[in-house]
């Protein structure tokens, strides 16, 4: 286990800084912060945003950077579990910065490449909504690995099992609901069937295929 070979001092300020981003979010948000940590058997959060003018806001910005700090030390672990040791620089903070920005900007151009092409050739709300919820279901999918992830760093002796299962079930929770929200629109996929798996392909299947083939390659 890499715990043997690095110091988790920075994992450590990493994850007081999500507790307390987290409790300043509960002081100031309340209502919205427990809807959205009810994500998982409600969707209450999703009814009250779609009266909102606008989608993004200060509280999911903080949820975005929060999600993205955890991404950071899960791709961390299994960069280092996985023998990528030329991906990696001898300082973990250089390391967790490093991964944090590639993450946070791939995210952040992924996201507005695909409002961007809506607004060009459709400026559909349903697809305005589709890419709020996606964005807010990946982001509680990445909370629901925290405690796996504490787990992993402060005990020592757990199998690096534990690694692929925190991964799987962040994305079956992810992949789940997605299929979930394009089921009970249905009516729309199927009308634009062409257009809804052509973009799926280029814009949900092929960067994530990229990214992970440059990272096997380098």
């Amino acid at each position: 286990m890499i715990r043997v070979h690095y110091s988790y001092d920075w994992f450590t300020i990493s994850l007081l800084i999500i507790g307390l981003v987290l409790i300043l979010l509960k002081y100031l948000y309340p209502i919205k912060y427990n809807m959205f940590f009810k994500l998982l058997y409600s969707k209450s959060y999703f009814k009250t945003k779609n009266k909102e003018t606008s989608y993004i806001s200060t509280f999911e910005n903080l949820v975005f950077i929060i999600a993205n700090i955890i991404a950071t030390q899960l791709i961390y672990i299994f960069l280092s579990q996985e023998n990528y040791e030329n991906l990696l620089f001898e300082s973990v903070l250089l390391n967790l910065i490093i991964i944090f920005f590639v993450v946070s900007i791939f995210f952040l151009v992924k996201y507005h490449l695909e409002k961007l092409i809506n607004f060009c050739f459709s400026n559909h709300k349903f697809l305005n909504i589709y890419l709020f919820y996606k964005q807010a279901i990946f982001s509680y999918s990445i909370f629901m690995a925290l405690p796996l992830l504490v787990i992993i760093i402060y005990f020592s002796g757990m199998s690096e099992v534990l690694v692929y299962l925190m991964l799987s079930i962040s994305g079956l929770y992810f992949v789940v609901n997605v299929l979930y929200f394009i089921y009970k629109n249905r009516t729309f996929a199927l009308r634009n069937w062409y257009y809804f798996i052509l973009y799926l392909c280029t814009l949900e299947i092929a960067p994530y295929y990229f990214l992970y083939n440059l990272i096997v390659v380098a």
